[in-house]
C-alpha cells in the first residue's frame, strides 16, 4: 500500500514499450488497493487498453465495464467532494458575513456609546455652568440684601438711639 502510483507509472511505461505482460502485472498490483477509486479507475483503464491491443475483446469488455463503474464511482465521489467543498466555502463565507455584521453592530454600539458619553459630558458641563451662574446671581442678591439689611439695621439703631435721646431729653425737660 502507498506504492500504487509507482506501480501505475511502471505499468504505463511497460504499456508504451509494448511489454504487455509486465504492464498487466503492474496494473494488477495497482488493483490491490481496492479502496482507492482513482487507482481502480486508472488500473481498469490500462487493463482495458492492453486487452484491446492484445485483441482479447471479451476480457476487454469486462475491464471496460469495471472501468466505467470505477469512473462513475470516482465521479460521484468527486462530485460529493466538490459539493462538500462548496458547502464548506458557503459556510465559511456565511460565518465571515456574520462576523462582519457582528463587528459592525459592535462598532455601532461603540459609536452610540461615545456620542451618548460626549452628550452627557456636554450636558453636565452646561448644567455646571448654569448652576454656577445661578449660585453667583444668588450670592449677589444675598449680598445686596445683606447690604440693604445692614443699612436698615444702622438706620434702625440710629433711629432708636435718637428716640432714646429724645425720650431722655423730654423726660428731663418734664421733670424740670
Amino acid at each position: 500500500k502507498g506504492r500504487e502510483l509507482f506501480y501505475e507509472l511502471k505499468a504505463r511505461y511497460y504499456e508504451q514499450t509494448e511489454l504487455y505482460d509486465s504492464a498487466l502485472f503492474y496494473y494488477s498490483r495497482v488493483l490491490e488497493n481496492e479502496q482507492n477509486l482513482d487507482c481502480r479507475e486508472a488500473a481498469y483503464k490500462g487493463l482495458t487498453s492492453i486487452t484491446k491491443k492484445q485483441k482479447r475483446f471479451s476480457q476487454s469488455v469486462i475491464y471496460a465495464e469495471k472501468y466505467c463503474d470505477a469512473n462513475d464511482s470516482s465521479a460521484i465521489k468527486r462530485s460529493s467532494e466538490e459539493i462538500n467543498r462548496m458547502n464548506a466555502i458557503y459556510n465559511y463565507n456565511n460565518i465571515l458575513k456574520k462576523k462582519e455584521h457582528a463587528e459592525l453592530e459592535s462598532l455601532k454600539y461603540r459609536i452610540v456609546f461615545l456620542y451618548t458619553l460626549v452628550f452627557l459630558i456636554i450636558l453636565g458641563f452646561g448644567l455646571y455652568i448654569y448652576i454656577s451662574k445661578r449660585k453667583k446671581e444668588y450670592r449677589k442678591k444675598l449680598q445686596t440684601k445683606n447690604i440693604e439689611y445692614s443699612i436698615l439695621i444702622n438706620r434702625y439703631e440710629t433711629a432708636t438711639s435718637e428716640l432714646k435721646s429724645l425720650k431722655e431729653n423730654t423726660s428731663s425737660a418734664i421733670k424740670r
